[in-house]
């Protein structure tokens, strides 16, 4: 009798372990979603007016793409680069995007910087935050993204 409550005992401990385990699966299996931002740096193009634009602040690198790695929904990434006024004027910063694909996307990605309406005097060089910003709503199915960034100077 003792033998048989002892064997019940180790059953239900068994039972109970197992029923942990599945329940950790579950739970790290409901972590969000990746969306796969371009991992290849031509995903995301870079076009420039009037500026020079760098990976570096010593300013040697021109920087003609960018990289926002892999961002989960509702994340952001950031991407610090170097603003330099190459032209003969003061020029006001701005920048703007294009050229979205899929072309739904923009519901649910939104790029912002925090070099808005700056302005750079001859040679100033700035560094610029770039926000790429995930909804926390996106689309499960997206899995790709490409567009172009432009940064214009306007001289002022």
């Amino acid at each position: 009798m003792r033998l048989h409550l002892i064997r019940n005992i180790f059953v239900l401990i068994a039972i109970g372990l197992l029923i942990s385990l599945l329940t950790a699966a579950l739970a790290s299996s409901a972590v969000s979603p990746q969306v796969n931002s371009p991992s290849v740096p031509s995903k995301v193009t870079l076009t420039v007016i009037n500026l020079g634009v760098y990976s570096n602040s010593a300013c040697t690198a021109n920087l003609t793409a960018l990289d926002f790695g892999s961002i989960s929904s509702g994340a952001t990434s950031k991407i610090t680069l170097w603003v330099k006024n190459t032209g003969n004027s003061n020029e006001k910063l701005s920048l703007t995007t294009n050229t979205w694909s899929p072309i739904n996307v923009t519901q649910w990605l939104t790029l912002s910087w925090n070099q808005a309406g700056a302005v750079l005097k001859q040679n100033q060089v700035v560094a610029a935050t770039l926000t790429l910003t995930v909804s926390p709503s996106v689309d499960l199915s997206l899995s790709d993204f490409t567009f172009n960034v432009v940064i214009t100077g306007t001289a002022v």
